[in-house]
């Protein structure tokens, strides 16, 4: 395990990694909870316009897939993450 010197090892930097995505991923998830599983680019007249159309039965399906399984597998990676994160940050500080 090779130490930088920023007195980092390799494994927190696969720790910051998968913060970050799993942060990202649950805040997609939210997203597409809030916008009723639609995700694909539109501005936000266009959003109100389309949010109970049915042309856009299918988006709103696989939106709603991904946003149950952000929910469901990505949430406990998030939380198991910042609790790493953070009780490697306190053991850090000899």
């Amino acid at each position: 395990m090779q130490v930088s010197s920023y007195g980092w090892n390799e494994t927190f930097g696969w720790l910051v990694i998968c913060l970050f995505l799993t942060t990202i991923f649950l805040i997609f998830g939210i997203i597409l909870k809030k916008t009723n599983g639609l995700f694909l680019a539109r501005l936000p007249q266009q959003f109100l316009i389309d949010r109970y159309d049915l042309k856009f039965e299918k988006e709103r399906q696989a939106g709603k897939k991904m946003q149950q399984m952000a929910h469901r597998y990505i949430l406990p990676l998030t939380l198991l993450s910042w609790l790493i994160f953070i009780f490697s940050l306190m053991l850090s500080k000899k």
